[in-house]
């Protein structure tokens, strides 16, 4: 697959990342009348899609990596929701990562993986960061020296062993997983240890 196109020619889109990579809402009720609008359930039926989708496409990449499934992280999700808003509203279609500070809760760094694409759903995107993996294959055997240029940080973050939650959002055409805690330490030993190939 060429960077930056799917092979079906109905998704065409462009990912662009011009930063370093990844540093490292599930709505319920009762069956009864609640008095909400017709709109209001298509919505929470359609929030439940987006976690289910986001969760299983990447608990189904980590099940090749024997990497244990991922939990959701209403709090991830709150935050990257935020942050997908944040960049739909400046309109120019480009990406900029939160900072890592304000990805510090709970005493744990959180990752991010941010993609812009048109037309997306979370499950094209997840799979789009996974193909990634023949980049962290080439480059392994030194993954903390390559990591700023061997585009693979997208991949590692989503199948890091010791990452346990994950949350996503997504307005328009931007997409955001934060991920709890953060994956991608950037030490040899802690690539081994967390990513396998």
């Amino acid at each position: 697959m060429s960077r930056g196109y799917l092979t079906n020619p109905n998704f065409q889109y462009t990912v662009t990342c011009q930063c370093p990579k990844s540093a490292g809402v599930c709505v319920g009720g009762d069956d009864g009348d609640t008095g909400q609008s017709e709109e209001a359930s298509e919505e929470e039926v359609d929030a439940g899609d987006f976690k289910d989708g986001c969760l299983g496409a990447h608990n189904t990449h980590r099940a090749d990596h024997s990497a244990r499934p991922l939990t959701w992280c209403e709090k991830c999700a709150e935050f990257a929701q935020r942050h997908c808003d944040t960049l739909a509203a400046r309109g120019d279609g480009r990406m900029t990562h939160s900072t890592r500070r304000s990805r510090i809760w709970d005493g744990k760094p959180h990752g991010e993986n941010l993609a812009y694409m048109t037309g997306a759903t979370c499950p094209m995107v997840v799979d789009y960061w996974y193909d990634e993996k023949d980049n962290y294959i080439r480059y392994k055997w030194n993954p903390v020296r390559n990591f700023r240029h061997g585009d693979f940080g997208h991949f590692t973050q989503e199948v890091w062993k010791s990452t346990t939650g994950v949350g996503c959002g997504q307005t328009g055409n931007y997409v955001c997983c934060v991920y709890e805690p953060s994956g991608n330490r950037l030490s040899t030993l802690q690539f081994r240890r967390n990513v396998e190939t």
